[in-house]
């Protein structure tokens, strides 16, 4: 059958069927569940949506830092921190269309990368709100909180390719709802003893590289994961 529900479909159904959060909450995705109106539902329900990357064309992050009064539908000041001379608002496209005296945007060191037009006389810039606010989202992928956090989803992510290339479910060879999901159980529990192993190989070897250290050297002082030698 042929998949017609889009991923970010399926996003907005999830906070939706999530609801408000009484404490602040964070949902991970990839960059298919990312839209404008999705970001806005999860705030409004207390929700942080995280996107590891953005689906359509990537705004340039300087344009994160236009002003926009929505209510008076005006562009209050560029990245530079002019504010325009004229700012006129078209309802169809939900597009601005700001003019800048084109002196001061020659001056800009980036008005390479706001959007910026020049014309005879002066300069104007087509901007909307959601590009300022996708260009916003854009520069908090940057930063070390929001790189962390695609970390951990890329994590999970790798479970589901664990269990299709090593374990093979997507050709099990049970029927029934049942027999299905204690056969995926069966897997589940497979890559969690893989990892207590693992783990429990690794603390075994940690221990006695202590204990040989401590042999080696009895008179420093070996603590925890740190090891300090007093010369």
């Amino acid at each position: 059958d042929i998949n017609s529900h889009s991923d970010s479909q399926f996003c907005k159904e999830t906070i939706s069927k999530l609801g408000h959060q009484d404490e602040a909450a964070t949902l991970l995705a990839d960059g298919a569940y990312a839209s404008t109106g999705n970001h806005e539902q999860a705030t409004q329900n207390n929700i942080e949506l995280v996107t590891t990357a953005l689906i359509g064309k990537i705004p340039n992050p300087v344009q994160g830092d236009f002003i926009i009064d929505a209510d008076k539908h005006e562009v209050i000041q560029c990245p530079a921190g002019n504010k325009p001379y004229k700012s006129r608002y078209y309802e169809k496209t939900g597009m601005y269309r700001a003019s800048f005296n084109k002196k001061t945007c020659e001056q800009f060191p980036f008005n390479d990368q706001c959007g910026v037009k020049s014309q005879k006389k002066s300069a104007f810039v087509m901007i909307s709100e959601k590009m300022v606010q996708r260009a916003s989202y854009l520069k908090k992928l940057s930063t070390e909180a929001y790189r962390t956090l695609s970390k951990k989803r890329n994590g999970v992510e790798g479970i589901p390719s664990v269990l299709r290339r090593r374990y093979l479910v997507d050709r099990i060879p049970v029927r029934g709802l049942v027999r299905t999901k204690i056969w995926f159980g069966f897997k589940i529990g497979a890559i969690n003893a893989k990892r207590v192993l693992k783990g429990a190989a690794a603390l075994l070897q940690k221990s006695n590289f202590s204990q040989t250290l401590h042999y080696f050297l009895p008179n420093h002082h070996w603590g925890g994961n740190n090891l300090s030698l007093a010369i």
